[in-house]
């Protein structure tokens, strides 16, 4: 201890207050390396929250006690690592994301008893709007969604019974866009969910006050045009795609492009017919009926006074007599004429014409030097090609269907595909965390800086003095030997080995003598190799009078 002391005694105020500065900015930075290692690693909990989610988040995990903290203006919450799957799950369970969508939750807990029906029914109308807008909300692109929902009453002794109708108003996430069949996915999911909501009722709008959907009257006119529209880019891009894997096959990946144009026939034609077959004819109906008639009329005299005469003998002839029988038959037959109806209905989508460009890439092989030499295709290729394109589009002639199969210099070379298997060093960076690592390499680099700035010079200083004293003992002592001195007051050596001794006791015939020749010239040469620590002795030895 005492040695230090005469150390930063020798070193002055100034470098021994850097010295110990240094080592406390050393330590310092350890005990902030040790702590920020013994902290817990965060991660990100939720991001993009609502302002009330939020806040229920951060309030229950300061009341459980996790350490939470909140990065990016609000937006993020992060916690441990090691416990984000677990406070996932019970705040899932709690229900604490509603993003502000109340759904049928909130007759979980809800005292029914005392309410009344209006407020029932407002509440049943208020969980369907937010169990909608949650099933919106789970489409990747959608942020938040609002639904308003219109339900008319229903009356009792009405005829007439209104439609039920629909405004959603959705937030996306940063620039994505809702695509034609998300946006009819999204009526298709209302319309479902409501009785007797129809698409053409139902209004769709974005954050940005873009209409993506119009409820109509009636009118269809847009949503066939939308429909239509999209029927064709799906035919082209289908059959492109088909074409496209056909030729990879051969060709190899990236190695063709192929592009159709479609005109389809959008044009809903319902044709109905009837054909006579007059010579099919068949008995329909068959009604027939018989009618017999007998009559016998007599022919007697003419009616007059004598022959009124009772008991009078007729002096005539006799009376004549006439018997008339009839049948008739009648028979009525119909025939029905065989007849066939046919009823085509031709639906909308049918192609028109049809066109189609295939762009080719040639071949490539290596040459003599090793390098890839481009060299197109034949036309026997080409040909082949064109062949492989019409029949797997179908080609029609009477349509007049064009196929056009081009071969031309893509802009680069096809590079060889290497697959990369995972390697050990790839395991161990993944497992690396260079933020720590990054942290212990500051620290260790500081540390070092302090010890060869500051530390090192001390020590060295240390040893070199101990070494400088054995030094001069030993030659001293070989000085004294070799010269005959005595250890006695009045010598030189005497003087040299015990600072104490007054200098005024040194004899002067010895001093001019073998002193000069030996000991004198060894003390010379040892203060010009060792200047700094010379003078820190010869210091020592003034501060050691001055204390006297």
């Amino acid at each position: 201890m005492e040695l230090l002391v005469d150390i930063f005694k020798k070193l002055g105020m100034v470098k021994t207050a850097s010295i110990l500065g240094g080592v406390g900015m050393v330590f310092a930075f350890l005990i902030f390396f040790v702590s920020s290692s013994l902290a817990p690693e965060m991660g990100i909990l939720y991001s993009d929250l609502e302002p009330g989610d939020a806040t229920k988040i951060v309030d229950r995990l300061k009341s459980t006690g996790i350490p939470v903290e909140i990065n990016h203006h609000g937006m993020q919450i992060l916690v441990p690592r090691n416990k984000i799957a677990e406070l996932r799950m019970e705040f899932a369970s709690d229900g604490l994301l509603t993003g502000g969508i109340v759904g049928y939750e909130m007759f979980d807990k809800a005292d029914l008893l005392g309410t009344s029906s209006a407020v029932l029914d407002i509440n049943h109308l208020r969980a369907i709007e937010g169990e909608i807008a949650k099933s919106i909300k789970s489409i990747n692109t959608v942020q938040s969604a609002r639904v308003h929902l219109v339900v008319p009453k229903k009356e009792l002794f009405s005829r007439s019974q209104s439609q039920p109708s629909a405004s959603i108003v959705l937030k996306m996430k940063g620039s994505h866009r809702l695509s034609a069949n998300q946006i009819q996915a999204v009526q298709a999911l209302v319309s479902t969910a409501v009785l007797n909501m129809t698409n053409d009722r139902i209004s769709i709008i974005d954050d940005k006050g873009t209409l993506l959907s119009r409820g109509r009257d009636g009118s269809s006119s847009g949503d066939n045009l939308s429909a239509y529209t999209t029927m064709k880019e799906e035919y082209e891009e289908k059959i492109s795609r088909q074409i496209e894997q056909l030729l990879e096959r051969t060709l190899g990946p990236d190695q063709v492009r192929v592009e159709i144009s479609a005109d389809m026939d959008f044009d809903k034609i319902t044709t109905q017919s009837v054909d006579y077959d007059p010579d099919g004819q068949v008995l329909k109906s068959l009604t027939s009926s018989e009618e017999a008639a007998n009559s016998n009329e007599s022919s007697g005299d003419a009616v007059s006074i004598q022959n009124a005469v009772p008991n009078q003998e007729n002096t005539g002839g006799g009376n004549a007599s006439n018997k008339n029988t009839s049948n008739k038959i009648e028979e009525n037959k119909s025939y029905e004429i065989s007849n066939k109806t046919t009823t085509i209905v031709k639906e909308v989508g049918g192609i028109k014409h049809l066109s189609v460009a295939v762009l080719v890439n040639g071949d490539y092989k290596k040459n003599d030097n090793g390098k890839m030499e481009y060299s197109p295709r034949s036309e026997d290729e080409i040909n082949k090609i064109t062949e492989l394109v019409k029949t797997a589009v179908g080609y029609k002639k009477e349509r007049n269907d064009s196929i056009k199969v081009v071969n031309l210099k893509f802009n680069a070379p096809p590079e060889e595909m290497k697959i990369l298997e995972p390697s050990i060093i790839n395991y161990i960076f993944n497992a690396i965390d260079f933020r720590k690592l990054i942290e212990l390499s500051i620290v260790g680099l500081f540390a070092l800086i302090i010890i060869l700035r500051f530390i090192k010079p001390v020590l060295v200083r240390f040893m070199s003095l101990g070494k400088i004293g054995a030094l001069s003992d030993q030659q001293n002592t070989a000085y004294e030997q070799s010269a005959g001195y005595s250890n006695s007051p009045g010598d030189a050596a005497y003087i040299m080995n015990n600072p104490q001794a007054d200098p005024f006791d040194i004899d002067l015939e010895n001093i001019e003598g073998k002193m000069k020749a030996s000991s004198a010239n060894k003390i010379n040469q040892l203060v010009e190799k060792n200047p700094d620590e010379s003078a820190s002795i010869l210091r020592s030895w003034l501060y050691e009078e001055d204390s006297k």
